[in-house]
């Protein structure tokens, strides 16, 4: 009984005594980002909040960014009748970093993409796609911070 609780207890104190830290943080990244520029819309003002919230104001690499979110839906599979069974939506971004100081710039694309059912209730399948999108745009701001940390080192 005793081993059950000291045993976790050990494990926890020896993993934060090492000095275990994460290596994909935004702590990591030596970049501010001036201006970030985006076509006006819900997906693109989200990226660009996350992307905004990675800067390094105490940084002297000052950097534009230019931010391109698209999202497609397209039919993958169709019945007998001709009506959609299954989908393919796919998330692409394109993001470009100029810099100020140096007037290097960096541009990546970031592509992912998921196939689903068709729903017959509509609703319930636009709330399914918000879902997806979501979680490919949380997948995409993993790739950036990995992108950016790159250009950093």
């Amino acid at each position: 009984m005793i081993k059950k609780i000291l045993l976790p207890i050990l494990i926890i104190l020896f993993i934060n005594s090492c000095g275990y830290s994460p290596m994909f943080t935004s702590k990591n990244i030596n970049m501010n980002f001036k201006n970030i520029k985006y076509e006006e819309n819900a997906l693109n003002r989200n990226f660009a909040r996350s992307i905004g919230s990675l800067s390094n104001i105490n940084s002297t690499n000052l950097y534009d960014v230019n931010i391109d979110a698209k999202t497609r839906r397209t039919i993958v599979a169709k019945d007998s009748k001709g009506n959609a069974e299954i989908y393919k939506l796919e998330l692409s971004l394109e993001i470009t970093l100029i810099g100020i100081n140096n007037k290097s710039q960096s541009k990546q694309r970031f592509i992912k993409s998921v196939n689903y059912k068709n729903n017959s209730d509509k609703f319930q399948l636009r709330q399914n796609e918000n879902n997806l999108v979501d979680q490919m745009s949380q997948g995409i701001l993993e790739d950036i911070l990995k992108f950016i940390i790159n250009l950093t080192w």
